[in-house]
């Protein structure tokens, strides 16, 4: 079995360092691509356990590096496919509950903090080894928004006031946003690993009331607020990591707040037009998606609180 279980990994992990090497070689453009490969190992760590996951990221690893620069190969597996290996494993960990009997699974919130401190590590390193820089950002932003004129001369607006003000304002958003909608894509390519491994019935973990249930443990905290201290109070390779820390605490806590929007939801027959608002908000406008990282904090903190002991 165990023998079964590293050849599973090892062809998923070929399989996922192909997919990643395709984008970055021939299709840059595919996005969602390297979340199907991270798919394949969240797939094989779940559905065959740790040895799988293991050989999955290390076959991954290999192949990526084959095709492309070794630090190419090792930033995109810190980056997808050593949090699939970690997260597919903590799901399946668990102890027997002597008190209600069945298994005490790992909690889906401690999960979830797991992937964002990995996350968190990984693009503050990446970021530090390649020299990423406020200033670099902003000469990225200019060069690209003077070859956008070069080949747009109609685009009168792009004054190079307006370019260094675009240029400088991209440079503060996106160390903050990128790294929320990465921890949101890893979520919800766990989720799709999990619903094909359960329905192939090779998934341990039993179906769970998330709605009802996940919430962040109170560690996850210090992101928000070393974030907020990082961004509002500090400069330069600070203020960057302090962005990277606070768009993931932003995007893991409005999770959590959209977990309790939909129990809040439950029987209620406007439902639906309600989700669809809330979801459609956060497409359109994004910034709506900072009520439910409230809501996500509240719901953390007051589940934290009746968890404890002495509370009534």
């Amino acid at each position: 079995m165990a023998n079964r279980s590293i050849l599973i990994g090892l062809l998923a992990g070929l399989a996922a360092g192909l997919l990643v090497t395709a984008t970055v070689t021939t299709m840059p453009f595919a996005f969602f691509l390297p979340f199907v490969a991270a798919g394949v190992i969240y797939i094989a760590t779940m559905g065959w356990g740790f040895q799988a996951g293991i050989a999955s990221v290390i076959a991954g690893t290999g192949t990526i590096g084959a095709f492309t620069e070794i630090s190419t190969a090792l930033a995109g597996s810190a980056m997808l496919f050593v949090p699939a290996g970690w997260v597919g494993h903590l799901t399946n960990l668990g102890q027997t509950d002597e008190d209600r009997g069945g298994i005490r699974w790992y909690p889906l919130g401690t999960i979830l903090f797991h992937l964002m401190a990995i996350l968190v590590v990984v693009f503050i390193t990446i970021g530090a080894l390649g020299g990423v820089t406020e200033e670099a950002l902003v000469n990225s932003f200019k060069q690209l928004f003077s070859e956008v004129m070069r080949q747009r001369p109609d685009m009168s607006g792009l004054t190079p006031e307006v370019i260094e003000t675009q240029a400088r304002a991209y440079a503060t958003v996106i160390p903050l946003v990128a790294p929320g909608v990465w921890l949101l894509m890893h979520v919800l390519t766990a989720f799709a690993a999990a619903a094909i491994t359960r329905r192939s019935g090779i998934l341990a973990r039993e179906r769970e009331d998330i709605a009802a249930s996940v919430a962040l443990p109170p560690q996850a905290a210090g992101f928000l607020v070393a974030g907020l201290v990082g961004m509002l109070v500090l400069s330069g390779s600070v203020a960057l990591a302090g962005a990277v820390m606070l768009g993931i605490a932003i995007c893991g806590y409005g999770l959590i707040g959209l977990a309790q929007l939909h129990f809040k939801l439950r029987g209620n027959p406007a439902a639906f037009l309600v989700l669809t608002i809330a979801y459609g908000s956060v497409i359109l406008l994004a910034f709506p998606f900072i009520v439910f990282t409230i809501m996500g904090l509240l719901r953390s903190f007051s589940q934290q609180a009746r968890n404890t002991p002495g509370h009534s």
